[in-house]
């Protein structure tokens, strides 16, 4: 799908920071609960992880502060890659793919990357060739294969 990164105006980078504060806020009660259900040190740490950059995520949108807009957004992709490799508890897997389809329900309905749209200058962390949906979905797909080994449907 076509971003709209560059027919932003003022205004529209200050209605999407407003709706960006509002998912900062869910995601990071959603973090909260699921920060509960940590089993391992691995999945606690990830989770500290996790909980620090919404934080940062929610004080940067209601501060109107890009660079830490940028930062939550370069560390929720992180923590996606992390995630995959080293949580182990099915409750933070099944966190991390409502996380990854919360974020792509979100760039279905604006239509590119709340993180991105809601700043006024952001950061490329892949190429324009590659998009974000895709990427998503491809993790998505990792968390599943590995619920599923965890849960032993791949065993003989």
């Amino acid at each position: 799908m076509k971003q709209k990164y560059d027919k932003r105006n003022m205004n529209d980078i200050k209605n999407y920071k407003k709706h960006f504060f509002y998912f900062a806020l869910f995601s990071l009660f959603v973090t909260i609960l699921a920060f509960y259900k940590t089993q391992t040190i691995p999945d606690y740490l990830v989770m500290i992880f996790a909980l620090f950059f919404h934080i940062i995520a929610v004080i940067g949108s209601f501060l109107h502060k890009d660079e830490c807009i940028n930062i939550s957004d370069l560390a929720f992709n992180i923590f996606m890659v992390i995630g995959i490799i080293y949580i182990k508890t099915p409750a933070i897997l099944y966190y991390l793919i409502f996380m990854n389809l919360l974020t792509l329900f979100t760039r279905y309905i604006y239509k590119g990357c709340l993180f991105k749209l809601s700043t006024v200058k952001s950061h490329r962390l892949l190429s324009p060739r590659l998009s974000g949906d895709l990427l998503h979905m491809i993790i998505i797909v990792l968390i599943l294969l590995k619920l599923c080994v965890i849960n032993g449907n791949f065993r003989k």
